[in-house]
């Protein structure tokens, strides 16, 4: 099964430390989909089992994971009812101490990190799973990434009761800048959540997809011309109450790219201007990814035209 461009491969390993490291910016929350390993390729994520063991969905039956640690992410278009918010995330470090005859500690070894949090939900969700991400902030867009996963059955989650989780990981340490997620998933389908470090998934989709967005670009230099294309698009994050002021209007924005594909420039054209309306679709503009122009082997940029509807 081939995998689009945007999946994030991932075992129980983390990048080599990196020269550069990316200073992040805010980027918006999307839903993932998983993808299991399954002996054939990889598969959408169904379910997590209560032995902690992720299935698959095909041709409607359910089939066990080949490996429980190996999955990929393809960002996906709608979250599944419901949030959670996610609370108390502690993270302990375990190790052995080695002494001497005279019980003079001379040693100590990492064993492994255990991680618990409280998952609080807003409705009653009746099969819940987590995939914990751990992740090298300080990977780069110049490098392939790489994460931990971990996964875990939750089971029922009831409206306004917490829930205490806890899952063990290999032993984390050194110099790192460690970012961490705790994904909660129903029916293979992510749900929102908010709270301690949510904001490790986004990022790391960030790096991955800007690390393929530059594998592109450099395939493309070696083809033939090429128009503009799009490669990431992102949602716009419209409150409601610009939701409600523009109910079934529509409006164009001119958008500026530069050789690299990146937006330098948003003009909003018509008659709107509303500040709060020019700001949320600029933000959001501003994390499009595309692909100039090619003409004899090198990118131009160019400006096109992006329609919104409310």
């Amino acid at each position: 099964m081939r995998l689009p461009h945007l999946l994030l491969l991932g075992a129980l390993a983390c990048a080599a430390a990196i020269a550069q490291p990316v200073d992040f910016t805010p980027a918006p929350a999307r839903p993932v989909v998983p993808f299991v390993k399954l002996e054939t390729g990889f598969a959408p994520m169904a379910a997590i089992d209560r032995s902690d063991w992720p299935t698959a969905l095909v041709e409607g039956k359910s089939v066990r994971a080949e490996d429980r640690n190996t999955y990929a992410f393809l960002a996906g278009d709608t979250f599944a009812p419901g949030h959670v918010a996610v609370t108390q995330l502690e993270i302990t470090n375990w190790s052995t101490q080695y002494t001497d005859c005279d019980n003079v500690p001379f040693s100590s070894i990492p064993t492994h990190s255990v991680v618990s949090a409280k998952l609080t939900s807003d409705i009653d969700i009746e099969d819940a799973a987590i995939l914990l991400l751990v992740f090298d902030s300080d990977q780069s867009t110049d490098s392939v990434p790489a994460f931990g996963a971990s996964p875990r059955h939750v089971g029922k989650l009831r409206a306004g009761k917490g829930k205490k989780i806890q899952l063990k990981f290999p032993p984390l340490g050194g110099s790192r800048r460690w970012a961490w997620s705790i994904v909660v998933f129903s029916g293979g389908q992510q749900i929102r959540s908010s709270g301690d470090n949510t904001h490790a998934l986004p990022r790391f989709l960030d790096i991955t997809e800007r690390f393929r967005h530059a594998q592109k670009l450099a395939e493309r230099r070696r083809g033939p011309d090429s128009p503009v294309g799009l490669f990431r698009r992102m949602p716009f994050e419209f409150s409601d109450e610009l939701k409600q002021r523009y109910a079934g209007q529509s409006l164009m924005a001119a958008v500026d790219i530069d050789r690299d594909g990146e937006v330098s420039r948003v003009r909003l054209l018509g008659e709107l201007s509303d500040p709060a309306l020019r700001q949320a679709v600029v933000s959001s503009l501003r994390l499009w990814l595309f692909l100039p122009p090619l003409k004899n082997g090198s990118e131009i940029g160019t400006t096109v035209h992006v329609p919104i509807k409310f």
